[in-house]
């Protein structure tokens, strides 16, 4: 289950059926996300429960238009996504070319997007 805090619209989640969604506006009682285009409301008397975060792994790199540069690592724009030791670790590329450790672990698709948005002011989304 996702921590609700963490959310924010734009975020993709799994509902408890495995569909994949997105946020589109957060709500006390529940959320409203996107089927096929269109908005939805979801009221559960369990509220969030059904709302799952979606683990991270390259399909979802990808998927969110990272690009693989080989080597286990994902660029977008000056930021370096690297798997090592079973956990994706964000990176940033400095003006020297290094690769500068921010040392946070990323579990979870959305965090990622809230990452990438705090840092860049850029969406991540899915692309076709």
């Amino acid at each position: 289950m996702i921590v609700i805090q963490e959310l924010r619209i734009g975020n993709y989640f799994y509902h408890s059926n495995d569909e994949i969604h997105k946020v589109c506006s957060i709500i006390e009682d529940g959320v409203n996300y996107d089927i096929d285009f269109q908005s939805i409301y979801m009221y559960d008397e369990n509220k969030y429960e059904n709302i799952n975060p979606i683990p991270l792994n390259e399909e979802w790199l990808l998927k969110l238009g990272l690009l693989d540069i080989g080597n286990n690592k994902y660029r977008f724009n000056n930021f370096v996504i690297e798997f090592q030791n079973n956990m994706f670790i964000l990176k940033f590329i400095a003006i020297t070319g290094q690769l500068i450790n921010l040392s946070k672990e990323i579990k979870y698709v959305h965090s990622l997007q809230n990452i990438v948005f705090a840092l860049t002011n850029t969406e991540l989304t899915i692309k076709e």
